[in-house]
């Protein structure tokens, strides 16, 4: 185990990473933030981030689309169309992004530490509001 010190307003990880670590929160507090999810309906604009191949073309990171449908329960549950050429496809939400930008993270939790002397264990309190 590795002990890290993060800083005030030092981001540790981000909705989507890859999880590569698990957190224990031994001092201080951090607030937990979560990005809203299918907050992109059909009809916005929003861009490749990644090369993707719709239909056996490669269409370039950068490409301008529109979205043409969403269906959550489906695994790659938006479907675009490209400007310009028409080409339809299916991506997954960190595949693209909106052009207008994306919604701010929404405040959930404040986790708080308290050390309790009589059983020597941390306990990670979690305030929802």
């Amino acid at each position: 185990m590795e002990l890290k010190t993060f800083g005030e307003g030092q981001t540790l990880f981000r909705q989507g990473d890859q999880g590569d670590a698990f957190y224990i929160v031994s001092a201080g507090q951090c607030n937990v933030m979560v990005r809203p999810s299918g907050f992109l309906k059909a009809g916005d604009e929003v861009r490749l981030i990644n090369e993707l191949t719709f239909a056996g073309t490669a269409v370039p990171p950068g490409t301008l689309a529109k979205v043409d449908k969403y269906d959550p329960s489906r695994d790659y549950p938006y479907t675009v169309r490209v400007h310009g050429t028409g080409q339809r496809g299916r991506v997954l939400p960190e595949e693209i992004e909106p052009i207008s930008g994306m919604p701010e993270d929404k405040f959930v939790a404040k986790v708080l530490l308290l050390e309790v002397l009589l059983l020597e264990v941390f306990l990670i309190i979690v305030l929802v509001f």
